[in-house]
């Protein structure tokens, strides 16, 4: 497979992750209050900054993927760059600005990722990818203590929670992304059949194109011989006949 061409479909998918983010973000100040406060949105500073981080996000991501001169420029690496920068601002949305915001839940689109990213590579890069997004989350949680994300658990589940949940969902990724990635290889196999097949199809015609030609030549030439050689023959003798008369 060439690494500098994506799977048919994939970037058009992607862009429509992004629309549909784009789409959440305008429409969550008015569905959060109709679902009531457990769904409200962060005010204060820490609503300016859940919405900047948002805001940057879904622009940078739909000017990255619509910008044709990017992915011209950067060639294979257009879409490693775009589900890292994906993947990153979900976590940190998660950790930062919507611990608490269902109706901004990031994980979901995490899978889309994971999906997107088994769509096009193999199965040892889907496990990179996971691995690395569960060394980020990590990350995420010696800043954000569990008391911080959870406080409404009890003591001895604090220190628990997020690592069942990291470990859960890179499990989880893994399986996802082999499933998704072996029904790609399929289809990868039966497209290059089908090329093959093709191929031996056009070769097929080629000969047959060739082999009509020469048939169609041999005809001409047997006519020629049989009809015209034969009637120029008859009137040679015909001549010379009638010279030795003359």
């Amino acid at each position: 497979m060439n690494a500098n061409r994506l799977e048919p479909g994939l970037l058009q998918v992607f862009r429509g992750y992004a629309i549909l983010r784009t789409v959440l973000l305008l429409i969550a100040p008015v569905i959060a209050p109709l679902l009531g406060s457990a769904f409200d949105l962060p005010r204060g500073t820490h609503g300016l900054l859940h919405l900047v981080l948002l805001t940057v996000d879904v622009v940078v991501l739909l000017v990255y993927l619509y910008w044709p001169w990017l992915k011209h420029k950067l060639g294979k690496l257009f879409l490693p760059l775009a589900l890292l920068f994906a993947m990153t601002s979900l976590i940190i949305e998660q950790y930062i600005v919507s611990p608490n915001l269902v109706i901004w839940e990031p994980i979901p689109y995490a899978y889309i990722l994971l999906i997107l990213a088994a769509w096009q590579y193999r199965f040892k890069h889907v496990v990179i990818f996971g691995v690395a997004s569960a060394l980020l989350e990590l990350v995420m949680i010696s800043f954000f203590p569990p008391e911080i994300l959870f406080a409404a658990l009890p003591d001895d589940l604090l220190l628990l929670i997020p690592y069942v949940g990291v470990t859960t969902r890179t499990i989880t990724f893994i399986i996802l992304g082999y499933v998704v990635t072996r029904l790609m290889r399929a289809q990868r196999e039966q497209r290059a059949m089908l090329a093959q097949a093709n191929l031996k199809l056009v070769q097929h015609a080629a000969t047959l194109e060739q082999l009509t030609i020469s048939r169609e030549r041999n005809r001409l030439s047997r006519e020629l011989h049989d009809t015209l050689a034969h009637t120029l023959s008859g009137f040679a003798v015909q001549l010379d006949a009638l010279i030795s008369v003359w």
